[in-house]
């Protein structure tokens, strides 16, 4: 898959997930997807990154690379990697 056709798949996922939301709102009870949705969409490039820069690790698993990032980016790149967890999913 090319990176750009990964960039649309993301986006693809995204505009789903908007479509679902819009028709059942999430309950007070069951924001984690909903709030996941929303930090995919915001922080977008950054979760995709890893596509156009070498540096960037795909995953969380380079300690060394993580310990110099705030907490906060480690949770965009932990978002990453759920969301090419989820693609890999839904396509087989």
């Amino acid at each position: 898959m090319t990176t750009t056709r990964f960039e649309e798949r993301f986006g693809q996922i995204l505009d789903i997930a908007d479509r679902e939301y819009d028709y059942e709102p999430p309950s007070k009870y069951y924001k984690n997807g909903f709030n996941l949705k929303k930090r995919l969409r915001e922080f977008r490039e950054a979760h995709l990154l890893f596509l156009h820069d070498k540096n960037v690790p795909a995953d969380n698993k380079e300690q060394s690379v993580f310990s110099e990032y705030s907490s906060e980016n480690r949770d965009k790149s932990y978002l990453s990697e759920a969301l090419i967890l989820s693609i890999t999913c839904v396509k087989a």
